[in-house]
């Protein structure tokens, strides 16, 4: 055992702990994992710090090339398993640090049984006595809930994404005439809140043989089998109510941090924020970000963008992205002959509509080698126009109001 854990151990007792029937081995795991804890926790935080950003880049990348139902759904599911482990990780951190400190105190004077009453004023309670190692002990109990907790709610949010994904993907056989959805959304409900209520549906007798084909499917798909010896143990241990409000706490929490992070890729509104005008900053509707400048662009890549917001230059070099979204828009034109990307845009600088304009299939990178975005580039000749602010405008032909709109400044000074 460690430095400062001689003298204490998980039990209340040492005569609870030699009358339990835990084999010797496990009990010396459990007096020694909180160092492993520890090595897990950090280990895990650490891998976490770039994982959200890569889970982020891997969906927005899937959604270029893929259109399939519940993506979205899949990517929430993601970031809330993600957050998950980061939360659970973190305060279990927090938890076991206090636990060492406390253990450090412990190992500052001899005698941690020692009985000394605290006389507090009315109203407060006064405590009889100070029992340090028992304390600790509860603490102790804690942050083994958390670090359990974490690989927990990891398993259960994959589980649960898989057994939709699964279910999403199985409504494909069926016709669309054949209304399926509401039956297999029943069923997933079913199965829910059998898992919500500690396994409630299965404990019925008669009624369990007639759930029993479908929960063993279920339970396959969702992982159940690998994490459910785990809930039932703890629920055989702590009150029901306990665990229910516990995970109902951190669920929330964890629900938080996951909006917080992906509000912005999904063009969520901000709750939190509080500013009363954000809204009504100008008076045209236009917005514009960033990414339509790849001189600003951190990654160098977007949807649409131009080379910079300020342009010395007598062209501009405009580059579309190409997402699977386009393809209804690619599927309606008449002549099959003139399908292809380019013929779906109207691209014009103020009042001035380009046609006839020649495309150049390109692969564009971002600073990051795997970050890239296959589309179309062209040239847009903007000697003609006079210094000052203009507007570049990309419109889909078939869908007026599907548009961009990215203003510039054209400063002349630099032209030959």
């Amino acid at each position: 055992m460690g430095l400062f854990t001689k003298s204490i151990k998980r039990s209340k007792s040492n005569e609870i702990s030699e009358n339990s029937d835990a084999p010797a081995w496990l009990k010396m795991l459990q007096d020694n994992s909180w160092e492993l804890e520890i090595l897990i926790s950090g280990g895990v935080i650490f891998s976490l710090f770039g994982l959200s950003d890569l889970v982020t880049e891997f969906f927005r990348n899937l959604s270029n090339s893929s259109n399939f139902a519940g993506q979205n759904i899949i990517y929430v599911t993601t970031m809330l398993a993600t957050k998950t482990l980061t939360l659970g990780f973190f305060i279990h951190v927090l938890l076991r640090s206090f636990w060492v400190s406390l253990v450090a105190l412990s190992s500052m004077f001899s005698n941690l049984n020692s009985q000394k009453s605290i006389r507090y004023a009315k109203p407060f309670n006064s405590i009889d006595s100070v029992n340090l190692p028992e304390y600790i002990v509860k603490l102790d109990k804690l942050s083994a809930w958390m670090i359990y907790n974490s690989f927990t709610m990891a398993f259960i949010l994959a589980g649960w994404m898989s057994l939709l994904l699964v279910l999403t993907t199985a409504l494909r056989l069926f016709p669309h005439n054949v209304a399926v959805e509401p039956v297999f959304l029943a069923l997933y409900i079913f199965y829910l809140l059998d898992f919500i209520l500690f396994s409630a549906f299965r404990k019925i007798p008669y009624f369990a043989y007639l759930v029993y084909p479908l929960f063993k499917v279920f339970d396959a798909i969702s992982l159940r089998f690998v994490y459910q010896h785990g809930i039932d143990y703890l629920a055989s241990n702590v009150a029901k109510w306990k665990i229910a409000v516990f995970y109902i706490c951190f669920v929330i929490c964890a629900g938080i941090f996951t909006y917080l992070s992906i509000q912005r890729r999904l063009q969520w509104p901000n709750v939190f924020d509080s500013r009363k005008y954000r809204n009504s900053l100008t008076i045209d509707d236009d917005f514009h970000t960033y990414t339509y400048y790849r001189s600003s662009n951190a990654d160098g890549v977007g949807r649409v963008s131009i080379q910079s917001d300020i342009i010395t230059e007598p062209v501009l070099n405009l580059f579309i992205g190409y997402s699977i979204r386009y393809e209804e828009y690619i599927d309606l034109i008449k002549d099959e002959n003139q399908r292809y990307f380019q013929n779906i845009f109207a691209i014009s600088v103020d009042d001035s509509l380009y046609t006839n304009q020649k495309f150049y299939t390109t692969t564009l990178y971002g600073t990051d080698a795997a970050t890239t975005d296959r589309g179309i580039t062209t040239y847009l000749d903007i000697s003609a126009f006079k210094n000052g602010q203009h507007e570049l405008k990309i419109k889909i032909k078939d869908a007026p109001h599907t548009r961009v709109f990215i203003p510039f400044w054209l400063h002349k000074e630099t032209f030959d």
